[in-house]
């Protein structure tokens, strides 16, 4: 199986033809100040591990109906091991950091990631995170109860624990 250096998009519709790289980067790589994100983050796993890192990544937050992890693998950045925050050790452990010494390196990383967008989107639905994480609780794993005991209550994940504990 191969392996990716995948970032979650935000919007997957950013993506889209007609986008400008300053639209996708204002988008996808920028920081809550607002500032170009020098420092994206990103997940090196087998493409296999797509499914599980999205399901993982999104529980703090409610996933997109249709979403998509983008490669940017082999575009002239090395990832940086650094500590994800998930509280999941699959994608605690596969966190990285690309290091961008300026916003046109940015810039670039985004023009040749879309030159090749069609090889290196990888789409991720909502129904199959949700499918994902209805398995890994009905198998009573521990860090996804954990997960859905510290979600924001009414959240997607606390809702499915919710159904399962009622459920069972």
């Amino acid at each position: 199986m191969r392996q990716v250096l995948v970032r979650f998009s935000r919007r997957l519709a950013v993506w889209e033809p007609g986008r400008t790289v300053e639209e996708i980067q204002q988008s996808e790589f920028r920081r809550k100040d607002g500032a170009a994100d020098l420092r994206p983050s990103v997940y090196e796993i087998e493409e296999a591990g797509l499914v599980r890192a999205f399901a993982e990544h999104a529980t703090v937050f409610n996933p997109p109906s249709s979403n998509a992890g983008i490669d940017l693998a082999g575009l002239g950045h090395r990832p940086n091991p650094t500590p994800g925050r998930t509280g999941f050790t699959f994608t605690t452990a596969a966190h990285r950091e690309l290091r961008l010494k300026s916003e046109g390196d940015l810039l670039d990383l985004i023009r040749k990631a879309v030159a090749s967008l069609g090889s290196r989107a990888h789409k991720v639905s909502r129904a199959e995170i949700v499918a994902y994480a209805k398995a890994r609780l009905a198998e009573g794993d521990e860090e996804s109860q954990s997960a859905a005991t510290r979600a924001r209550q009414g959240s997607w994940v606390s809702k499915l624990a919710v159904e399962r504990h009622e459920a069972g």
